[in-house]
């Protein structure tokens, strides 16, 4: 665990001596260019500290390094020619990423870098364009999604694919956004379940507050009788039903954290000078998704994967609710949210398989 609070207090350090006077108030006080600095340097940082991890670090990380290997030990000439093959059946678009590295000659921790900047510089650049705190995101991000990215690569990559292509969201180009969930489910078919956001985001849904919670409570009792569906949509996950995988239950902290963001939300968004604000109600309506998704996840633990893709939008909501709900004592609230932040952060990975943290030299 020490190796991940000395990484937070370096950028939380960063943040410090890039804006020593910076009061963080109503609107955009952060110049860009030194956001883009900040960024940047902790962008590098970020890819460092995944790329320099052990390799049995992570939920999925083996599998990923095992399919590696596998390729890299086929003759040069019949890598990129290589099928898919049992147990390394990925989509396409993980399948040829994995095949070019081995093609390239790629080490194992060579192989890490490649995935982490594949992950982090959307991420980073998402923050860049939208967040109102960079500190605030990257730490949100650390918090709920930073263990995933670690593991869980196909899936991982594809969010950061749906995170580029959220401009086209809200520059309404359907085919656009298509293009990108659709390159998005080469690396993770699971990608699909983002394309409501398109027409969800505009929805007005902060006056719907009690159709929400009912919708919560059917939820719970049918959730399995949606993932059977679910199944049957996608059949090559059908494999999880009944299987190892298929863990009901499972903390409630989430679901709360999720239930309490949505409502700040709500209460923000009825503000007359945020209504027509579309960030707010775009990343409200995806954590109303997330809250449902979670939910879900409760009855068959492995589909809780798919909550992160609407979740995500945390990263600059949670520091928009911050900004715009309390305009007084701006410092002593933007302190709490970093203490707060790492305590969670603290709280999900101690003891969780990414704890503790390993170098791979």
């Amino acid at each position: 665990m020490t190796a991940y609070i000395v990484f937070l207090l370096i950028i939380i350090i960063e943040w410090m001596l890039f804006f020593p006077k910076a009061k963080v108030t109503f609107g955009k006080t952060i110049a860009y260019k030194q956001k883009k600095k900040y960024l940047v340097l902790v962008c590098i940082e970020m890819i460092c500290f995944a790329g320099f991890r052990a390799i049995n670090l992570g939920a999925d990380t083996t599998v990923y390094m095992d399919a590696l290997r596998y390729y890299s030990c086929l003759s040069h000439d019949n890598i990129l020619k290589a099928e898919l093959v049992w147990p390394f059946d990925f989509e396409a678009g993980y399948f040829m990423l994995t095949k070019l590295a081995a093609w390239l000659s790629f080490g194992e921790t060579t192989f890490l870098f490649l995935i982490a900047i594949l992950i982090y510089v959307p991420v980073c650049w998402f923050i860049l364009q939208y967040s109102e705190n960079p500190l605030l995101s990257i730490l949100t991000y650390f918090t709920f999604l930073f263990g995933y990215s670690i593991g869980i690569f196909r899936q991982m990559i594809a969010i950061s694919i749906v995170l580029l292509g959220t401009k086209y969201i809200w520059e309404r180009k359907l085919i656009k956004y298509l293009i990108a969930v659709g390159i998005a489910m080469t690396f993770h078919t699971t990608a699909i379940i983002v394309l409501p956001l398109y027409w969800i985001c505009r929805m007005k849904l902060e006056d719907k507050l009690k159709w929400i919670f009912a919708g919560e409570a059917i939820c719970f009792f049918f959730a399995r009788a949606l993932i059977l569906l679910a199944v049957r949509l996608v059949p090559m996950y059908s494999g999880y039903i009944s299987g190892i995988y298929d863990v009901q239950g499972g903390s409630y902290t989430m679901l709360i954290l999720l239930n309490i963001v949505m409502i700040a939300g709500f209460i923000l968004e009825r503000k007359e000078e945020n209504r027509e604000n579309p960030t707010l109600r775009m990343s409200v309506n995806a954590i109303v998704i997330a809250v449902f998704l979670q939910i879900v996840g409760y009855s068959m633990g492995i589909f809780g994967r798919i909550v992160p893709y609407y979740s995500v939008y945390m990263v600059i909501l949670i520091p928009l609710l911050l900004n715009r709900c309390f305009r007084k004592n701006i410092i002593f609230v933007h302190v709490m949210g970093v203490v707060i932040l790492v305590a969670l952060f603290c709280f999900f990975t101690v003891g969780s398989g990414i704890d503790p943290y390993q170098f791979v030299f």
